[in-house]
């Protein structure tokens, strides 16, 4: 059985789904294009201040993104 993906790749693949780049991703967020950059490749951990925004940015639901990651 493959294993589920993290979080971060949830909401990375979610937000991939909507073609804004980085930078507009971090504008959005109201963060650094390097911090969006590094919670979209795992190096950093979405906070539970940055999550809500984030997937609402996706167009998923916190509680969606965690059923995919596996995690409900």
């Amino acid at each position: 059985m493959p294993k589920p993906p993290t979080i971060e790749q949830v909401i990375a693949d979610a937000l991939a789904a909507t073609g804004l780049s980085h930078a507009q991703i971090a504008l959005r967020l109201g963060m650094s294009r390097q911090a969006v950059t590094d919670r979209l490749r795992g190096r950093t951990r979405w906070t539970t201040t940055d999550l809500p925004p984030a997937c609402q940015l996706a167009g998923i639901t916190v509680t969606d993104a965690y059923r995919r990651a596996g995690l409900s």
